[in-house]
């Protein structure tokens, strides 16, 4: 996938990412009056959307390739400490073929480059909070920018053809459309 390749996945799913980080549930995370059972309820809808999520990513070629970080061991971590029961999962896309493992990780590795500022203001606004409870938003620490740029590269060389494009754009916009319902109804 050509640079321009790379910013036609970004346009295509730009209406759908806008519209997740639009939802209140995390819109409130940068309200002065957030609270830490607010939290622990965002930890547990992420729960429920990256339990399936996770089933069916990381056992792909993808995941193998880019040495991807499971992110439900953090949060399961942080629901503990939290006192969270388990909760119900989410309805994920089957994520069978190549291309769109490709598309859903764009959505995964993007939200932990975004999730870089959440990180920050939660730390800020929870000092007291045990650093393993606000993990899941900083995966890779200091290795963020070098863990996107690798993301970037071995997607432009897998996503090579149009038709696998294609398949990345529709199965990441699938994505965030269920972290939307994931965020919004639970």
């Amino acid at each position: 996938m050509s640079e321009a390749a790379s910013i036609s996945l970004g346009t295509a799913t730009r209406i759908a990412h806008r519209s997740l980080e639009a939802l209140p549930r995390l819109a409130r995370v940068f309200a002065d009056d957030y609270r830490e059972d607010e939290l622990a309820e965002l930890i547990g809808c992420l729960l429920s959307i990256y339990y399936p999520l996770e089933r069916r990513l990381t056992a792909g070629v993808p995941a193998g390739m880019l040495g991807y970080r499971p992110r439900v061991p953090m949060l399961e971590g942080a629901a503990t400490l939290l006192g969270l029961q388990n909760r119900k999962e989410v309805e994920v896309p089957a994520l069978e073929r190549e291309a769109e493992q490709w598309g859903a990780f764009y959505v995964v590795e993007g939200a932990a480059l975004g999730g870089q500022l959440i990180h920050r203001r939660l730390q800020a606004h929870f000092p007291e909070l045990p650093p393993k409870v606000l993990g899941f938003w900083h995966p890779h620490g200091d290795e963020i920018g070098e863990r996107w740029r690798l993301f970037r590269r071995m997607a432009d060389q897998e996503l090579a053809d149009e038709e696998d494009r294609r398949l990345a754009i529709a199965s990441a916009n699938s994505v965030f459309g269920v972290f939307a319902c994931g965020l919004d109804r639970i």
